[in-house]
């Protein structure tokens, strides 16, 4: 009777092995999976904002009750005929990567001549309404200077014909 005893719990010592086995091997496969989830939800959402952005301004029409668009009002109000309907988003791409961090860059251009004091205004408009938004979104959160999604930290390079300017 004692040898059947040591089978039973030779079997359960295997099958806590196996599970072991099984376990470690699931938290290797689903750490990097959230971790790449993560940097194409944020670049995802980054992208979105973005487009909204250059429509926004594209289309010329001022919506006075969005406090995360207020950036943008001044510049149509002020510079319409150099952002209406010739503003174009060129996309988002990814600059650097690491475990815990993303460098985004957002591109825009204007069609037509460039003018660089009104592109310098331009970034600086895009990037606080990029700013507002991102941190009334789900999943952002900005903690001092920073942005962040989860643990990985968020920094947009904003673009517009040669200007640029960093976000936050």
């Amino acid at each position: 009777m004692s040898g059947l005893r040591r089978g039973k719990g030779q079997t359960a010592v295997e099958v806590l092995l196996i599970m072991a086995v099984l376990l470690t091997g699931l938290a290797l496969i689903v750490a990097p999976y959230q971790e790449s989830n993560s940097k194409v939800t944020a670049l995802a959402a980054v992208r979105s904002v973005s487009s909204d952005i250059a429509t926004y301004l594209n289309l010329g029409v001022i919506k006075e009750n969005s406090p995360e668009l207020r950036p943008l009002n001044a510049i149509i109000r002020d510079h319409g005929d150099y952002v209406v309907n010739n503003f174009v988003f060129d996309g988002v791409k990814v600059q650097s990567e690491g475990r815990n961090y993303l460098k985004i860059l957002v591109k825009f251009r204007t069609v037509g001549p460039a003018n660089s004091t009104l592109d310098s205004l331009l970034v600086d408009a895009i990037g606080k309404s990029l700013d507002r938004t991102l941190d009334d979104m789900d999943g952002f959160v900005r903690e001092g200077n920073a942005f962040y999604y989860g643990s990985l930290r968020i920094t947009l390079n904003v673009t517009v014909n040669e200007r640029w300017g960093v976000i936050p």
